[in-house]
Parts: structure tokens; C-alpha cells; sequence
């Protein structure tokens, strides 16, 4: 299992943290937790697990907090530090690789240039026939929050503004 996602983020950006599954086994159920760590908590907007094999937020999904039926979109939105995934495939429906659940996070609007972020995966039990299997974990998710394009265009502009002002005087 791992976690994947965006290397930098801004300020108020809404973006996806990815929890995929690789290698070679099928499950047809799981139990796993997504903790969030960092200098505030992050602003979580929901989940989707993968709509073929699971129905997100049907009587098969125990995952907590657990969101609307088909969206996993919460109304309002809740912060992350930890949140529980834990699911039933649909009837017939067995899950191999690929992305198990995404996340859709935000970072809050008053997020300083420079901090950093950990998403980490704990995986308790993937089962195929309730046999529990446990499947290696990669790394966890580092990410760093940056100024936003504006911010930066507006330090380029005064910066630019002070050379000129500077060389100006410079020539009297």
C-alpha cells in the first residue's frame, strides 16, 4: 500500500491524497487508517473508494467518519488527523491493484509558506474470505505548503520596484 499525492501545496488548494494498492494479491475486504500530521490539521472534504468493487458510504462502507452514499463528500467539512477506512466489496466484486481510496483534502487559507506535512498509511487487515493478509506499506506522503502565484508575483514585482527605485537614486 501506498500513499500518494502532490510534493507542494498552496495555501486554501484543495487537492487528492491517493491510498493505492500494488502487487500481485485480490482482497474483498479492508481495514486501514490515514493520519495527518503537521503544524495544523488539514481540512478533510471527503473520500471515493473505488466505484467498481465498493459502494462509498452504503451499508458496506464502516469507514469513519463515514461520508454521503456514492460521494464520501461531508457537509461541513471536518479536520484530519486520523481517519478510518474500512469496507466490504459489492456483491461478486473482488479488488486487485490500483486506487483504493482518495482522499480530498485542503489546506487551510492561513497555511504559512514552508510548512510541511505527513500522510501516513496503517494498514490493519486486507482480507480475501476473511483471511486477513498484510500488505507492505510504502513511505509516507511529504508535502510542503509554498506561496501561491500571486504572492510571488507580487514579492517579484516589488523587488523589481526597489531596483528601480535604488538605481534612481543612485544617478542623482
Amino acid at each position: 500500500m501506498s500513499i500518494d499525492g502532490p510534493a507542494t501545496v498552496e495555501p486554501g488548494q484543495q487537492f487528492q491524497v491517493v491510498a493505492e494498492l500494488s502487487g500481485s494479491g485480490v482482497l474483498d475486504s479492508f481495514i486501514f487508517d490515514v493520519h495527518a500530521t503537521g503544524p495544523r490539521s488539514l481540512i478533510y472534504n471527503g473520500y471515493l473508494l473505488d466505484p467498481v468493487a465498493f459502494q462509498t458510504g452504503g451499508a458496506d462502507d464502516f469507514s469513519v467518519p463515514k461520508g454521503a452514499l456514492n460521494t464520501g463528500i461531508f457537509t461541513p467539512p471536518i479536520l484530519l488527523g486520523s481517519a478510518r477506512f474500512e469496507a466490504v466489496t459489492r456483491s461478486g466484486q473482488i479488488f486487485g491493484t490500483g486506487d483504493l481510496v482518495k482522499l480530498d483534502l485542503r489546506i487551510p487559507l492561513d497555511a504559512n509558506p514552508g510548512e510541511a506535512f505527513v500522510v501516513q498509511g496503517s494498514p490493519d487487515c486486507f482480507a480475501f474470505d476473511l483471511d486477513c493478509n498484510l500488505w507492505a506499506v510504502g513511505p509516507p506522503l511529504r508535502f510542503t505548503v509554498v506561496p501561491e502565484p500571486f504572492t510571488i508575483t507580487f514579492l517579484a514585482l516589488g523587488a523589481l520596484l526597489m531596483s528601480r527605485r535604488r538605481s534612481r537614486i543612485s544617478l542623482l
